[in-house]
């Protein structure tokens, strides 16, 4: 069974299941953003990295999991929004472009 992550601006997460559609409410993010991304990790876990926070862009990166909690990690080298996150085929996590203060990204990070 297939289960999908949300996540609100308010911090707010929860699964869904894919063919039930009922949601269970997880653990709170660290930092309520929007426009941020997730990845699903090999191990299981899922990475939530920068997205729009009340004061701008975000640098801070957190880990879902295991259990219903989120842990803060290393921050990304740039804070951004809008921006894509790729598993690479080692574990590491590719994040590349995205916005922050209106101005496009060209960096890339990974981790």
């Amino acid at each position: 069974m297939r289960l999908a992550l949300m996540t609100l601006m308010c911090g707010l997460c929860g699964f869904c299941q894919e063919t039930g559609y009922e949601w269970t409410t997880t653990g709170s993010l660290i930092t309520a953003r929007r426009d941020a991304c997730a990845a699903t990790l090999p191990n299981g876990q899922v990475l939530v990295s920068g997205g729009e926070g009340e004061s701008g862009p975000l640098a801070s990166v957190e880990v879902y999991g295991p259990g219903p909690t989120f842990v803060e990690i290393t921050a990304l080298d740039a804070a951004r929004a809008l921006h894509t996150c790729t598993v690479l085929l080692d574990g590491r996590v590719l994040v590349v472009g995205g916005r922050a203060g209106g101005k496009a990204i060209a960096s890339a990070a990974y981790g």
